[in-house]
């Protein structure tokens, strides 16, 4: 009898062990690169804060001109698809993830990265408008001042061709009557 017992509990130890070690294979501190489409500055801060929201999450850092989202997770608490997931409840596409229209509709109007048309301005695309260089009718100065498309900043005006320092836009060439 003490034989049947003591090979029950070596059987019983071998399972135990075995189960242990399948479940062990989950990764602390994973290292994952995912695909995450979005197109300024506003996307890559939304981006990695859905990431970073996740329980779990202890890196990401988002390529605005790549889209690769890098993650470091742990496996124990999270999974890439609960990642994702958040990813398109703020409004952005990842593999296998579509962010709903009502999410997608909610990101700023410079963030539209299904919209061709921002796609091109965010990348200097558009043709720029022909400029009245000489304006004869009128005695008043017309100096060029330059301006964020979106208004990000509200009515804050530049000196200077650039880019907006919150979406990343180039800024649109405005009229201003000098005094």
């Amino acid at each position: 009898m003490k034989k049947y017992i003591f090979i029950f509990g070596i059987l019983l130890f071998g399972f135990y062990s075995h189960a242990q070690s399948k479940q062990g294979k989950k990764n602390k501190n994973a290292k994952i690169t995912i695909e995450v489409d979005g197109i300024c500055g506003m996307c890559k801060k939304r981006i990695e804060t859905a990431a970073l929201k996740t329980k779990g999450v202890k890196y990401a850092l988002w390529n605005v001109k790549t889209h690769q989202l890098n993650l470091i997770i742990n496996e124990h608490k999270t999974t890439l698809s609960t990642v994702q997931k958040n990813i398109a409840a703020v409004g952005h596409d990842s593999e296998g993830y579509i962010a709903s229209e009502e999410a997608y509709n909610s990101v700023h109007p410079c963030c539209k990265y299904r919209d061709e048309e921002i796609i091109l301005d965010h990348k200097g695309g558009l043709k720029k408008q022909k400029k009245n260089r000489k304006n004869h009718e009128k005695k008043e100065v017309v100096v060029a001042k330059y301006q964020c498309p979106m208004k990000c900043e509200k009515e804050k005006v530049y000196d200077k061709e650039g880019r907006c320092s919150v979406c990343e836009m180039k800024l649109k060439e405005i009229k201003v009557k000098k005094k």
